[in-house]
């Protein structure tokens, strides 16, 4: 296993401190030229440090002055992050799930850059089929950092989502998202009982907490029996796309 990442370390130092109270929201950080100089890395290390604290809310930059802490109380995202059990309950039908797998995996070079992980690091996968009235309605497959979610292969997702989890241990700070129409392979066609020529709806989603990207999962829906939907209240911000399972 390789080690981590020089500017992940600078990441982490900064989180750390912000989640123990010893930087607060408005409080001023070191510099990059000061965080270099700390962790013996170069400056573009540093900046690059920066950026993706910037990048996920954690920090923000005033021309001139510096990076700051910012408030640590976001708007969820774009998107409403809702358990797929809560939707099929909230229309009086009956949820239930099928774990198809649980397990550990170890990043490989696309994974480790994804998560921002080392190669080799831990990482969760979860594939679980979902129903509504016994039907096949979402196919889940989710990778999960294991540093940021200890207990995940300790569940028992049958009767409580990822979801439901996930928002427990790793608060919500950012998220990325696409719905795109697909053509299924053979196990998916299985996995959700689809016709020859049925298309289905994939979402596929990353998801951050505070301290880095928590998960990265794959949505498929069959398209005859699903559908996405949202409203949009510009007084409390955007809330487009009523999405399934965080």
């Amino acid at each position: 296993m390789t080690s981590k990442p020089e500017y992940q370390r600078i990441i982490d130092f900064v989180v750390s401190n912000i989640e123990s109270g010893g930087f607060k929201a408005g409080d001023k950080i070191p510099s990059e030229n000061e965080l270099a100089q700390e962790f013996d890395v170069a400056r573009m290390t540093a900046n690059r440090a920066i950026k993706e604290l910037v990048h996920r809310g954690v920090l923000h930059r005033v021309k001139g002055s510096g990076s700051f802490v910012s408030n640590q109380h976001y708007d969820q995202t774009l998107v409403q992050i809702s358990s797929i059990s809560d939707l099929v309950r909230s229309k009086g039908a009956h949820y239930a799930a099928k774990v198809m797998q649980l397990d550990t995996l170890y990043c490989d070079p696309s994974l480790a850059e994804s998560f921002g992980l080392a190669e080799g690091s831990p990482v969760y996968f979860a594939e679980i089929v979902h129903f509504e009235d016994r039907l096949p309605i979402q196919l889940e497959r989710r990778w999960v950092n294991a540093s940021l979610a200890q207990g995940f292969l300790d569940q028992d997702f049958s009767t409580k989502t990822t979801t439901e989890f996930l928002m427990e241990v790793a608060p919500l700070s950012r998220v990325e998202y696409r719905i795109a129409a697909a053509t299924p392979d053979r196990e998916i066609k299985a996995a959700l009982d689809l016709g020859e020529m049925e298309p289905v709806l994939r979402l596929r989603r990353k998801t951050w907490s505070f301290s880095g990207v928590v998960t990265e999962v794959d949505l498929y829906h069959p398209g005859s029996r699903f559908s996405f939907s949202g409203y949009n209240d510009f007084s409390i911000g955007d809330k487009s796309g009523f999405q399934q399972g965080r």
